[in-house]
């Protein structure tokens, strides 16, 4: 939460705007992913991710699903991105009108990244089918809105 609190307020509009648009047309039956790069390797990158809870799994299983699911997700955002120091990555339930709502979020830290950290994600990545054609979201906003 220190890396939110540190984002400028505009990046943190951003961010927030970003993330409430991405969970409110997120799909409902699959899981979803975003992550936004930032301009240099000490400022965060962060993941977004939603997963829908599936009515045969008891919720403590689909918390623990989706906190592994996005502990995948933000390492191979440091795999792909050799360079990033800092993930910070947030997870929750498609759609923004649910009957009820959670959050996981976790930091990364990458900067005492070993390669047996680099393939264990790897393997993972590749089990997973976790970003095979993934393009980062840039995000373009005015600083003072019009």
């Amino acid at each position: 939460m220190r890396f939110l609190a540190a984002e400028s307020r505009f990046r943190r509009r951003i961010l927030a705007r970003q993330l409430l648009d991405f969970v409110r047309l997120a799909p409902r039956d699959k899981i979803a992913i975003r992550y936004i790069c930032s301009s240099s390797p000490q400022e965060p990158y962060y993941v977004f991710l939603t997963l829908p809870h599936d009515d045969w799994m008891t919720y403590e299983v689909y918390r623990e699903a989706r906190g592994a699911f996005l502990n995948a997700y933000c390492r191979t955002v440091k795999l792909n991105f050799p360079d990033v120091q800092h993930i910070v990555g947030i997870a929750t339930e498609p759609g923004l009108n649910n009957r009820s709502q959670s959050e996981d979020a976790m930091y990364l830290d990458a900067t005492n990244w070993t390669e047996e950290d680099a393939a264990k994600t790897r393997e993972i990545s590749e089990e997973l089918n976790i970003f095979k054609n993934a393009k980062p979201f840039n995000i373009h906003d005015e600083e003072y809105p019009l």
